[in-house]
């Protein structure tokens, strides 16, 4: 968790450093599900974190990590005076360029199985995005 942290640190001090006009955050939505007490039926919202207690009695540490971190970018914009944005996206998926089985589609094909796909669905995490428009929607809030 650590590294993710002073990562985050690093990047937000970097940008305030270089007088930044606004930093968008990449984050993912590990930083606000699971979270099994948020209400049923109730959008998620800037107030909705990451159940971190349930997680650790869970090991599940990737949202750990990036709920931390993203809260400590919110932290230093209110104290730095830093114009943060942050996006949440899912598992970005793009065009699939090579033309063998690889690593990385190995890992979409063990995604989409059913046994992994139930364990993302009990810890509230199973999110796509099609990368093209993750990108552009990071461009926008660049703006």
């Amino acid at each position: 968790m650590d590294p993710g942290i002073k990562g985050t640190l690093n990047v937000l001090e970097a940008a305030h450093k270089a007088k930044v006009k606004r930093l968008v955050l990449t984050s993912s939505v590990s930083a606000f599900v699971p979270n099994p007490k948020w209400p049923a039926n109730t959008p998620l919202d800037e107030t909705s974190w990451t159940d971190i207690d349930y997680c650790k009695q869970n090991g599940i540490w990737y949202p750990v990590a990036k709920t931390l971190a993203e809260k400590v970018a919110w932290e230093f914009s209110k104290e730095k005076g830093l114009d943060v944005v942050a996006v949440n996206p899912g598992t970005a998926l793009g065009p699939i360029l090579p033309p063998d089985f690889n690593a990385s589609l190995a890992m979409i094909v063990r995604l989409v199985s059913v046994g992994w796909r139930q364990k993302q669905q009990e810890e509230g995490s199973l999110t796509w995005i099609n990368l093209k428009l993750e990108i552009t929607a990071q461009c926008r809030m660049q703006q």
